[in-house]
């Protein structure tokens, strides 16, 4: 699909909730329509940072074929790792503890 329609001036919208609290993210993509360089799908590229760990529900919303769709994910971020000095722990090239 190569003919992303513009949706409120953007070729999508991610909104982020985390399970629990509620906690709330709304992202723009990288690039916009009509720009010259932003190309109209198949990809769209999204950088964010959520608020901690937990179970989020991310929607996307896009325009394709004169349609508003929303498709609807389920991401589990972890919490994060602290290695103390002395603890003989150690993080890996793949950010998992060995130790």
């Amino acid at each position: 699909m190569t003919d992303l329609q513009p949706y409120l001036a953007a070729f999508g919208h991610l909104v982020i909730l985390r399970a629990g609290d509620l906690a709330y993210v709304h992202v723009h993509p990288n690039g916009e329509p009509g720009d010259g360089i932003t190309p109209s799908g198949p990809e769209i590229t999204f950088h964010t940072a959520v608020p901690g760990p937990g179970t989020y529900r991310l929607f996307l919303d896009f325009h394709h074929n004169d349609v508003v769709r929303t498709a609807a994910f389920t991401l589990a971020v972890p919490p994060l790792r602290v290695f103390e000095p002395g603890s003989g722990a150690t993080p890996a090239a793949d950010g998992v503890a060995r130790g």
